[in-house]
C-alpha cells in the first residue's frame, strides 16, 4: 500500500494521501470542535470538488478523511483531484455554499457525509443485497421521533415493500423494488428529516446522566474494590438526597408518609449498612426511568402533533392586483386571498370563491375520505388538496384556525403534571399509596429479621413502571380517539364514558336524518345476464368508495354486504379528471374508476363504475326508513356486549311530550325520554339521575347546553363544525357532529382499562415477590433493585407496543395517497409536516399495503 505524505503547511494542514485506497487525511486546526465556522468553511472547499464522493470528520482529533470516487467512473487521475482541492483549499476555486450541506453536519463530533445521486448526505446507504437495503444514521438511536417518522414515510415510498427499525443500531432495514425505488427523492427525503430535526431542540441528553452513572460507578468500587471511599461515597449519597431529606421532614412535619419518607429511610439504612452498590442502581434507575419518561412521551405528543395538525410553513398570497407572492402562513390573516393547487394544503380557514378541487379535510372535521369543493364551500387549514386548484377568502387568522384549536387542546391533554420525586404527580399519589403498608412491614422485617431485610424491603420501585405506562396509555387513548373522529380534553373523559350507566341525547334537528339506501343499476348487457358479475362489480366499486368522505360509501358497502362480497383495500391513483371526481385504480393491468354522475332529478349524484372506460352499474342512492342515528346507537349497545358490560340506558331529552315523544324515541331505538326545554331544565334532569347513582353521559351541542355539559359525568360535543374545540365545555368533542364514534370508543376504553391492569400486573408481581423474598429467601437490596426494574421493563414494553399499534392503525386508515409520496419534496405551498404524513410502523416493521 503505497502512501504519500506533505509537510505541514505554515498554517498547520498536514495531508497524507493513501492512494490504494483513494483516501486523503487532512489535519488542520480548523477543524478543532470550537471552531464551527472553520469547520463549515473547510468542508464547503471540499466538497466543491466533483471527485470527493465524501468526508468523515472528527473534531475530537481535528481530521477530516476524504473519500474519492474510482477514476474508472471519474477518469481523471488522483493528480488532477489534488490539484483542484489544493487550489480549493487555498480558496483559489469556487466553494459550495453552506445552505448545500447537511444541516446536521456540525451538530456532532463526529460525522460522515456522502454525495448519493449527486445530493450530499449524512445518511448512510448501503446495498445487503438487490432489494435490500440499510440506512443508517445516529440520530436514529437519539431521536425516538425521528426513528418513527422514517418509518412511516419509507413504508409509504412508491417501491418499498417493508420497513423495519432495527432494535440495538441505529439503522432501519428496507426491502423494495429496485427498479422502482427512485433515489433522488428518498434521499432529498430523508435528509430534510434530519435537517428539520436538527434546528429543534434536543427532548434529552446522555450527558444528564453523567452524574448518576458517576454515583453508581463510586458505589460499586466502594463495594467490590476500596472500601476506604465509604466515607466519600456517604457524602456524595447525602447531597444527591438533600432535597428528598427536605422534603421528608416537611411531610413528616405535616403528619403524611410519602416517596421522600421511604426514600430517605432507606438513605438512612445504607448509611448505616455501608451496602452503597444498591443505592447507586436505585438511583440510576430512578433517574434513567424519568429521563426515558420524558424523552418517550415528549417525543409521542411531537409525533401526535405532526400526525393530527399538519400545516404549510408557507402560502401563496394574492395581492391587490392578482398577483402572487409565497410568504409564511403567519402574513397571511382574515381577508386574505390564498391559492392552493395540487398536492398543497390549505393554510387557513376560509371559503372557496372561485375553483373548484377534489379535497380531503379528515383532519380538521373529522371525517376521512374526499370531497369536492366549489365556490361558496367552507374549508379549513389542514385540507389537502387532491385534484384541482382553489382560491379561498380567509375568515380567520392562522393562529385562530380550528386545527390550531386541536392541537392546542391535544397539547394540553397530554401534558404531563411532574410529582415531587416520581415521573408525574399521579404516579407519586399511586407508589405513596404504598408508603404506609411498605414501612410498616419494613419495621416488622427489622425486628424479626435484620436491618438488610427492612431495606430490601422498601427498596421496589412502584412510582415509575406507573408513569411510564399511563403516560403512554394517555396518549394511546388520545390517539385512539382521534383516529376516530373526537378530541379528548383529557384521557380520563375516556374512563368516565367506560364508566357511564346512561346516555342522554338531547333532540336536534340532525338526529332525523335519514340512512340513504344504494340501488344497483346494471349498464354492461354481461352484467345484466350475470348476478355474479353485478355482485363482483358492487364489491369493486363498494371498495372505491370507502375513500368518500360522505354517506354514500356506508350505503355503497352495505349493498356489497348484502351480496355476501367483502371489500377490498384499493389505494387510488387519481381522484378525478375533467368531468369531476372520479376514483380510479389499477387491478391486474386493468383501470377501474368510480365516478360521479349528477342526474338532473337527483337529489345526490350517483356513481357509475367503469372498467377500462366501459360503464358497469350505476350505483343511485336516496333517503330510506331507517334514521342514522339509530344505527348508532345500536352499535353502541352492541359495544356494550361486546366489552361484557350491561347495555348503557339512551335516553332521549326532548322538548316534546305524550305520544310524540314516545314516537320519537321508538325511532331512535331510545329506552325511555325526559322532557326539558332549557338548559337549566337538562341540567336538573342529569342531577337528578346523578342523585340516583346513575353515571350519566350527555351527547348534544354543548356550547349552547354548558350547564348540563357541567352536570354530566362526561359530555359529548355534537355541533360538528360550528364547535370551537378548545372553548367547547364538552370532555369529548366529535368533530364531525356525529355520534357514530361511540361505540369505538366505548371498546377503546375497555382496551385501555385492560392494558392498564397487565401493565400494572406485570410491575407489582415482581415488587410483591421481592418483598416475600427478603423474609423467606434472604433477597439482598441488589437483588430487589434489579427485579424491580425488570418489572417497570416489562410495563414499558407492553405500553409502547399498544401505543405503535394504536398509530399504525391511524396511519393504515388515515395515510396520505400514494401517488402523493414520489412528490413529497420541499417546495413552496407544500408543508413539512406532510414529509412525515406516511403509514406508522412499529418497531417489527411494516408492509406497504400497495405491496401486500
Amino acid at each position: 500500500m503505497k502512501k504519500t505524505a506533505s509537510p505541514p503547511p505554515g498554517n498547520g494542514l498536514s495531508i497524507r494521501v493513501d492512494a490504494v485506497r483513494r483516501r486523503i487525511r487532512l489535519r488542520s486546526p480548523m477543524l478543532a470542535p470550537g471552531l464551527p465556522e472553520d469547520r463549515l468553511r473547510l468542508l464547503c472547499r471540499v466538497l466543491a470538488c466533483r471527485d470527493v464522493d465524501g468526508v468523515d470528520l472528527n473534531t475530537a482529533i481535528g481530521e477530516v478523511v476524504l473519500r474519492l470516487s474510482d477514476p474508472a467512473t471519474t477518469g481523471r487521475s488522483i493528480q488532477a483531484t489534488l490539484a483542484e482541492l489544493s487550489a480549493g483549499i487555498r480558496g483559489d476555486r469556487a466553494s459550495l455554499s453552506p445552505e448545500s450541506l447537511p444541516k446536521d453536519c456540525l451538530r456532532r463530533g463526529v460525522v460522515s457525509i456522502s454525495r448519493y445521486a449527486g445530493q450530499l448526505s449524512t445518511w448512510h446507504i448501503g446495498l445487503d443485497a438487490p432489494g435490500r437495503m440499510r440506512l443508517r444514521h445516529p440520530e436514529l438511536r437519539r431521536d425516538r421521533a425521528l426513528a418513527r417518522s422514517v418509518e412511516r414515510v419509507l413504508v409509504a415510498m412508491p417501491g418499498v415493500r417493508q420497513a423495519r427499525m432495527g432494535r440495538w443500531r441505529s439503522e432501519v432495514m428496507v426491502l423494495h423494488d429496485p427498479e422502482v425505488l427512485e433515489a433522488a427523492p428518498l434521499i432529498s427525503i430523508l435528509q430534510h428529516m434530519v435537517d428539520t430535526r436538527s434546528t429543534m431542540p434536543a427532548v434529552s441528553s446522555t450527558k444528564g446522566m453523567l452524574a448518576s452513572s458517576a454515583t453508581l460507578g463510586l458505589a460499586a468500587a466502594t463495594d467490590f474494590v476500596l472500601p476506604g471511599l465509604a466515607p466519600l461515597t456517604s457524602l456524595v449519597l447525602v447531597g444527591k438526597n438533600v432535597g428528598t431529606i427536605s422534603r421528608a421532614a416537611g411531610d413528616t412535619l405535616r403528619r403524611r408518609v410519602g416517596m421522600p419518607t421511604v426514600m430517605t429511610a432507606i438513605l438512612l439504612g445504607t448509611l448505616a449498612t455501608g451496602s452503597f452498590m444498591a443505592s447507586g442502581i436505585m438511583a440510576w434507575s430512578y433517574d434513567f426511568w424519568k429521563r426515558r419518561h420524558r424523552r418517550d412521551v415528549e417525543s409521542e405528543r411531537r409525533l401526535l402533533l405532526e400526525d393530527v395538525a399538519p400545516l404549510p410553513e408557507c402560502s401563496a398570497l394574492l395581492d391587490a392586483h392578482g398577483q402572487i407572492h409565497v410568504r409564511p402562513v403567519e402574513a397571511s390573516h382574515r381577508g386574505s386571498l390564498l391559492q392552493v393547487h395540487t398536492e398543497q394544503m390549505v393554510p387557513l380557514d376560509g371559503q372557496v370563491v372561485e375553483g373548484s378541487a377534489i379535497v380531503d379535510a379528515r383532519f380538521p372535521t373529522g371525517r376521512a375520505g374526499i370531497a369536492v369543493v366549489r365556490p361558496g364551500s367552507l374549508v379549513f387549514a389542514g385540507t389537502l388538496v387532491l385534484e384541482g386548484g382553489i382560491t379561498i377568502k380567509a375568515q380567520r387568522d392562522a393562529h385562530d384556525s380550528r386545527i390550531a384549536g386541536i392541537a392546542r387542546a391535544i397539547g394540553r391533554a397530554t401534558q404531563l403534571l411532574p410529582g415531587r420525586q416520581a415521573p408525574t404527580a399521579r404516579a407519586e399519589k399511586y407508589a405513596e399509596g404504598f408508603a404506609g403498608p411498605t414501612l410498616a412491614t419494613a419495621a416488622f422485617g427489622l425486628m424479626t429479621a435484620d436491618i438488610s431485610a427492612a431495606i430490601a424491603v422498601m427498596r421496589p420501585d412502584y412510582a415509575n413502571a406507573e408513569a411510564v405506562s399511563v403516560s403512554l396509555s394517555d396518549l394511546d387513548a388520545v390517539s385512539t380517539a382521534i383516529e376516530r373522529g373526537c378530541v379528548l380534553k383529557t384521557a380520563g373523559h375516556l374512563d368516565k364514558l367506560a364508566a357511564a350507566d346512561t346516555l342522554l341525547l338531547v333532540d336536534r334537528p340532525d338526529l332525523w336524518q335519514r340512512r340513504l339506501e344504494c340501488q344497483v343499476v346494471p349498464l354492461a348487457e354481461d352484467t345484466k345476464r350475470s348476478e355474479s358479475a353485478v355482485a363482483e362489480a358492487v364489491r369493486w366499486a363498494a371498495s372505491l368508495s370507502r375513500h368518500l368522505a360522505d354517506d354514500r360509501a356506508d350505503a355503497a358497502a352495505r349493498a356489497a354486504r348484502d351480496r355476501g362480497m367483502p371489500l377490498l383495500t384499493m389505494l387510488p391513483e387519481r381522484f378525478g379528471d375533467d368531468s369531476g371526481l372520479a376514483i380510479s385504480t389499477k387491478l391486474r393491468g386493468r383501470t377501474l374508476t368510480l365516478r360521479e354522475h349528477r342526474p338532473a332529478s337527483a337529489a345526490l349524484p350517483d356513481l357509475i363504475f367503469e372498467i377500462d372506460d366501459q360503464p358497469l352499474i350505476r350505483l343511485a342512492f336516496a333517503a330510506g326508513p331507517r334514521l342514522r342515528v339509530s344505527d348508532a346507537i345500536d352499535q353502541l349497545l352492541e359495544a356494550c356486549d361486546h366489552v361484557g358490560r350491561l347495555p348503557m340506558r339512551v335516553v332521549l331529552v326532548t322538548d316534546r311530550g305524550g305520544d310524540e315523544a314516545a314516537e320519537r324515541t321508538a325511532a331512535l331505538h331510545a329506552d325511555t325520554w325526559e322532557t326539558a326545554r332549557s338548559d337549566a331544565a337538562i341540567a336538573a334532569v342529569i342531577q337528578r339521575r346523578r342523585a340516583a347513582g346513575q353515571q350519566v353521559a350527555l351527547a348534544a351541542d354543548c356550547q349552547t347546553l354548558p350547564l348540563s355539559a357541567k352536570a354530566a359525568a362526561v359530555a359529548i360535543d355534537l355541533s360538528g363544525d360550528a364547535v370551537d374545540v378548545l372553548a367547547s365545555p364538552a370532555g369529548i368533542v366529535a368533530l364531525a357532529g356525529e355520534p357514530t364514534s361511540l361505540a369505538d370508543l366505548v371498546i377503546a376504553a375497555k382496551q385501555r382499562n385492560e392494558r392498564l391492569a397487565r401493565s400494572r400486573k406485570i410491575s407489582l408481581l415482581p415488587n410483591m415477590a421481592c418483598v416475600a423474598g427478603a423474609f423467606l429467601f434472604g433477597f439482598t437490596s441488589l437483588v430487589v433493585a434489579i427485579v424491580s426494574n425488570l418489572g417497570t421493563f416489562g410495563s414499558y414494553t407492553i405500553s409502547t407496543q399498544s401505543l405503535h399499534a394504536t398509530r399504525r392503525s391511524f396511519w393504515l386508515r388515515h395515510r396520505i395517497p400514494t401517488r402523493l409520496n414520489s412528490t413529497m419534496l420541499p417546495k413552496p405551498g407544500l408543508p413539512k409536516a406532510m414529509l412525515s404524513t406516511a403509514p406508522h410502523a412499529p418497531t417489527e416493521g411494516t408492509e406497504n399495503p400497495a405491496h401486500a
